[in-house]
This record gives C-alpha cells, structure tokens and sequence, in this order.
C-alpha cells in the first residue's frame, strides 16, 4: 500500500523509494566506491544459487561483505539483479581491506 512518509519516519532521509506492484520498497543511500578498476579484480561467474552474501563467503570468508559486491556492480536490489547477470567484478580480498574499507572511513 503506498502512502506519504512523514517527516519523523526513519524512512524521510531516504534517497530512492520505488514503489513495486503496490508495495513501497525503500531503498539507503549507496556507498561510494570511487576506485573500481583494480589491476586484481575477479571476475566470478554467476551461479543460479549465487547471493551476494554467498560470493562475499568464497572470497573474503565472510558474508558481511556482501554489499561491497552489489556497489561495486551498482545492483539496485543485489540479489534479484544479480540472477540477470552472467558475471559480476569482486574486488581481491587484498584490495578490500587495503585500499576499498579504508577509504570508506568505516570501523570494519
């Protein structure tokens, strides 16, 4: 059911909201990722059971980087866009913890 956000909603600061099929879907504003064309980035090809929390796990140990996967393809809604995709950039493991995390001035 679409409606107003109100101004004391949490939702008011919001840069995107879309509404879908009648439903409104809000979306946070994107990080962003200056530097994309590492000399070691990794092509992965894209599996049909592939999540972006999946492809961070292979790569990085770990799920929680899942959203440096969807910003670093610009994927809107990450799981859904990527099953249309045949191959999505993974920055290295060396390149996320040296040169994409420390930029972002995030406690990681």
């Amino acid at each position: 059911m679409a409606g107003k956000i109100r101004r004391d909603s949490r939702y008011n600061n919001l840069t995107q909201v879309v509404e879908n099929n009648g439903a409104l879907i809000f979306v946070p504003p994107r990080r962003p990722l200056v530097k994309k064309n590492y000399s070691d980035n990794i092509t992965h090809t894209v599996m049909s059971t592939d999540t972006v929390d999946y492809i961070s796990y292979i790569y990085y140990g770990s799920e929680i980087y899942g959203w440096v996967i969807a910003d670093f393809n610009s994927l809107l809604f990450p799981d859904r866009d990527l099953q249309n995709l045949e191959t999505v950039v993974v920055p290295s493991k060396t390149t996320l913890f040296t040169e994409i995390l420390p930029t972002l001035n995030l406690n990681v």
